[in-house]
């Protein structure tokens, strides 16, 4: 799957890449691959739960200073899955368990009017 979003975002050339769960697993794994910017939201760390092989790009020196913020849930199973291995080693975590991106969408609005 992530070799069909990288193909994607090479013949589409996006700006940003997003994704949730799954898809901000795909993005931060097309993120390392093509050097595009953006954000996950309660992914699971990108590596293989079989193998323990990651599918970033191996190499940490081409992404490094990727602009991809990762935003993960304290209490949420799937945000705790290989925390360890997203493209940004210092994710931004939020309080809850709620897995889903609405309530993500609300925190982070929080955040940012507190932080005017």
């Amino acid at each position: 799957i992530c070799d069909i979003a990288t193909a994607a975002a090479q013949e589409i050339k996006p700006d940003y890449i997003v994704g949730h769960s799954l898809g901000g697993l795909m993005a931060e794994v097309v993120a390392s691959l093509l050097l595009i910017p953006g954000f996950s939201f309660n992914a699971p760390g990108p590596v293989s739960l079989i193998t323990e092989s990651p599918f970033l790009n191996t190499d940490k020196a081409h992404y490094k200073g990727l602009k991809f913020e990762v935003h993960l849930r304290k209490d949420d199973p799937v945000s705790n899955t290989n925390e360890e291995w997203h493209i940004n080693p210092t994710p931004i975590w939020h309080e809850g368990y709620s897995h889903h991106m609405d309530d993500m969408a609300i925190d982070i609005q929080k955040d940012m009017a507190s932080n005017k």
